[in-house]
């Protein structure tokens, strides 16, 4: 007889206060357990779906055990909703396309076959430019940029400073104060502010355009730093840089000075930061054609003379004096520019690092209340009247216009905005103007429009706070460096500054 194998069942431990063993066993105590997350992919231990069969040699081609981790399209999610197949329209109409010619293409001769072949190209044309927003860019030649100034070879790089990490800085507005103010406005005339596209105004020329001074040439200034009142000085313009450094395309660089603990931050002698740039944030930049008159240089100059034309035109002959503090203004200093006052405003940046800065005052508004309130006056321009059409949308699409040049220039609106917090003003006005359809050489004024900068920053999508903080993380780098003369450089086709010591 045949004696039976003997068999004996294992201890069951009964959890009678809720759902799972109640112990652990002692054989998988130390056994190493690698926990997983709600997002990982599960694979089948055992597909028992599948067909097995054998070849020739006899081996398993398939079975429960042979399934594949890789095998992603037998992955499915749960999910109601219907996914929208890409590119459905594109493929339809090639499938139409192709069905079409195929039934009337010609069997005959070889001409009609070289007709009907270069018929069946035509649409690629087409094609190149379906689905705008995702293939436009791979046509795109990505444009490369000159230095704004020759690097010598005895000038040493101190500092490389990564762009990208300071989009990531956020400070506190810091306290401010008004220091002193000098120089007088005029008041904007208040039909400007009603007129609407329809009711072009044409724009008249001054006889010449006006630039500030540099601030190591204004004596306001320099009476100001010799009582100790701050450790950094600066220009609206040179703050309003390094407030929107990361959204500049164009290379561009500033003088850092450092002397007695004190830092000051100038243009160069010869720089083009005083100019406004057109389409810097394009897709396709203006081109670098010098005998064109839509080249990135002649556009340039075209918008920068623009705004100063522009804030002079729309005002009155009523005058606004906002001089304070004249014990730092010197006995029959006069700015150069009837239309344009300075104010000098003190920032708390930290403990150790004050900041006075010198900000531009082009206007004044009236109220309603009959208050005369501070302004700074910008335009945008129309260059190109193939492409855009403010005459017959800026009366009823306003914000598509708007939304248009946010795009095109970015960088250049963060930087109005970066001068109405410097500044401290209550509103800021913005105009619109365009070339004479007839005539590219002259000029129309189609709108104007007052902001609160608050509302403005908000159309812009703009951060304050981001703002500060890359100009405190950079003054805080620049304060460390050894007394001397440096040039902080943007480097022209990488997001990177680079600070040069040059004596």
């Amino acid at each position: 007889f045949f004696l039976m194998a003997s068999f004996a069942l294992e201890e069951i431990n009964e959890n009678k206060e809720g759902w799972g063993p109640s112990s652990f066993p002692a054989l998988y105590e130390g056994l190493p357990f690698l926990s997983f997350g709600k997002g990982d992919k599960l694979t089948r231990i055992a597909d028992w779906t599948s067909s097995s069969r054998y070849n020739r040699q006899g081996d398993l081609q398939a079975s429960a055990f042979s399934f594949s981790s890789t095998d992603d399209g037998s992955f499915t999610i749960v999910d109601n909703q219907k996914v929208q197949p890409k590119y459905s329209r594109t493929k339809r109409y090639n499938n139409q396309y192709r069905s079409k010619n195929y039934q009337q293409q010609p069997q005959s001769n070889t001409t009609s076959t070289k007709s009907s072949h270069k018929q069946h190209q035509a649409p690629r044309q087409g094609k190149r430019w379906r689905n705008h927003a995702y293939r436009y860019q791979r046509y795109i030649e990505k444009k490369t940029y000159d230095p704004s100034v020759v690097v010598k070879p005895e000038w040493k790089v101190v500092e490389s400073i990564d762009m990208n990490m300071l989009e990531k800085v956020m400070v506190s507005d810091p306290p401010a104060e008004e220091v002193a103010s000098v120089g007088s406005v005029r008041v904007i005339d208040p039909s400007f502010l009603k007129m609407t596209a329809r009711n072009e105004r044409p724009l008249q020329y001054q006889e010449s355009g006006f630039f500030n001074k540099p601030l190591l040439d204004d004596p306001v200034l320099q009476n100001i730093s010799k009582t100790k009142a701050a450790n950094i000085y600066a220009s609206d313009l040179i703050i309003s840089i390094l407030m929107t450094c990361t959204d500049s395309v164009y290379p561009w660089d500033i003088v850092v000075e450092k002397k007695d603990s004190q830092l000051f931050l100038s243009k160069r002698e010869g720089s083009k930061i005083d100019f406004y740039s057109v389409g810097e944030n394009e897709l396709e930049p203006p081109s670098n054609d010098k005998e064109s008159i839509n080249s990135a240089n002649a556009l340039s100059r075209e918008a920068t003379m623009i705004n100063q034309f522009l804030s002079r035109q729309i005002v009155t002959d009523e005058v606004v004096d906002i001089t304070k503090n004249k014990e730092f203004v010197p006995s029959g200093y006069d700015i150069g520019n009837p239309c344009r006052a300075y104010t000098y405003r003190k920032f708390k940046l930290s403990d150790s690092m004050d900041m006075i800065v010198r900000c531009d005052i082009d206007a004044a508004i009236q109220s309603k209340k009959g208050d005369k309130k501070l302004t700074i006056v910008n335009a945008l321009n129309e260059y190109d009247l193939s492409k855009t059409s403010w005459r017959s949308k800026l009366d009823t699409q306003p914000g598509a216009v708007f939304a248009t040049e946010l795009k095109a220039n970015l960088s250049k609106l963060q930087k109005w905005y970066a001068k109405t917090i410097l500044s401290g003003i209550p509103q800021f006005t913005l105009g619109y103007v365009s070339r004479q359809p007839s005539n590219h050489a002259k000029h129309a004024i189609l709108k104007v429009v007052s902001y609160k900068p608050d509302e403005f920053g908000t159309h812009i999508n703009a951060s304050s706070k981001n703002m500060w903080g890359k100009v405190v993380a950079l003054c805080n780098l620049l304060m460390q460096q050894e007394d001397g003369k440096y040039i902080l450089m943007k480097e022209p086709n990488d997001p990177t500054m680079l600070l040069y010591k040059t004596s």
